[in-house]
């Protein structure tokens, strides 16, 4: 054979016993999922406190519509009599607050709105107001949702607490019922 030319290299056949990963693709899979479980979770939280706080409005705006009966009436005290303003709400495991009339009980880990009238002598105003607590999500305790009725009739939506826009009902994004 001639010194000049060269032999065809061997190929190496794979070795069957070396199926499968190295250590670096499955720490790249690791990562990318760490990554991805990181933002779903974070979504999940946002999905979550929406979710409350949308139920809360609704909670809300049942008793905004309990006490349009009652400025009609002419009822401007919270109670159970035939000359007050019952409202008929039931306890939220969402809200923090005791019932603010006496014959309500409220039940371990709920709570209540608090109710407030004012009439300043051009209209009866009501504020409902509910602070985040109990069972809802960290990032609302002590937060809360603020319904208040002008004289004019008209209803105002505001959040409290630092309670984040993103995580406010559309309804109380822009101040609107």
């Amino acid at each position: 054979m001639n010194q000049t030319q060269s032999l065809p290299r061997r190929q190496h056949a794979p070795n069957p016993s070396s199926k499968g990963f190295n250590l670096i693709e499955l720490m790249v899979v690791i990562a990318i999922i760490g990554i991805l479980a990181a933002i779903a979770i974070s979504q999940y939280r946002n999905y979550i406190a929406r979710a409350q706080t949308t139920r809360v409005y609704g909670e809300l705006s049942y008793l905004r519509d309990t006490f349009e009966v009652c400025v009609l009436h002419g009822l401007a005290t919270l109670g159970t009599g035939d000359d007050e303003c019952h409202p008929y709400y039931t306890a939220s495991n969402l809200v923090f607050g005791n019932s603010q009339i006496s014959s309500i009980p409220t039940p371990p880990g709920h709570g209540f709105p608090k109710v407030t009238f004012v009439n300043d002598g051009s209209g009866i105003t009501h504020t409902l107001e509910a602070t985040f607590g109990n069972k809802a999500s960290s990032h609302l305790r002590g937060k809360g949702l603020l319904l208040q009725r002008q004289s004019s009739g008209t209803w105002e939506c505001v959040t409290q607490g630092g309670l984040e826009p993103k995580w406010a009902p559309i309804e109380c994004r822009n101040g609107s019922p």
